[in-house]
């Protein structure tokens, strides 16, 4: 990428960020939340800005929605590691995915490109999900382990309340 591109992209997304934040502003001063004016600026600005290119990346969107929904559930893994004091078992999934997050991204944006980048992306976050869920069923009984637990406590929960 030559030097005046990536001025013209910091540039573009300079703008989009700025535009963002204003209708966000606008849209709390209208009691709204704020994130659905950040999403209505990069819908109005972001295929403008940022071109065809843009347009050709939003076919990606999938890995990365996917990608987010996996990291999420390994946060709430994290959060049960944390609450039990088993914080190394943690250590051990992240370096591990990491590793494999490194040898993704090099192997599949080398062969397919930003497809190969995006993909790498949602294997990263599987694998970051997946071995942390292996260690905890290992090291701590999580709550997923036995069902019929949660549904015991929620069923506690609901006769107790008046």
């Amino acid at each position: 990428m030559s030097d005046s591109a990536l001025a013209s992209l910091l540039l573009s997304l300079l703008l989009l960020v700025g535009f963002a934040q204003f209708l966000g502003y606008l849209f709390v001063k209208l009691r709204q939340p704020k994130v659905v004016g950040e999403i209505a600026a990069g819908i109005l600005l972001g295929p403008a800005l940022l071109g065809p290119r843009f347009q050709a990346a939003v076919g990606l969107s999938i890995f990365f929605l996917l990608g987010g929904a996996m990291s999420s559930i390994y946060l709430n893994i994290a959060g049960l590691f944390f609450f039990t004091s088993k914080n190394e078992w943690l250590s051990i999934a992240t370096i591990c995915s990491a590793t494999i997050a490194v040898v993704l991204a090099i192997v599949l944006t080398k062969r397919f490109g930003a497809a190969g980048a995006a993909a790498a992306y949602l294997g990263a976050q599987t694998a970051q999900l997946a071995l942390s869920w292996l260690l905890s069923t290992r090291v701590q009984p999580m709550p997923w382990h036995r069902p019929w637990l949660a549904v015991r406590a929620l069923a506690r929960t609901r006769t107790a309340s008046p």
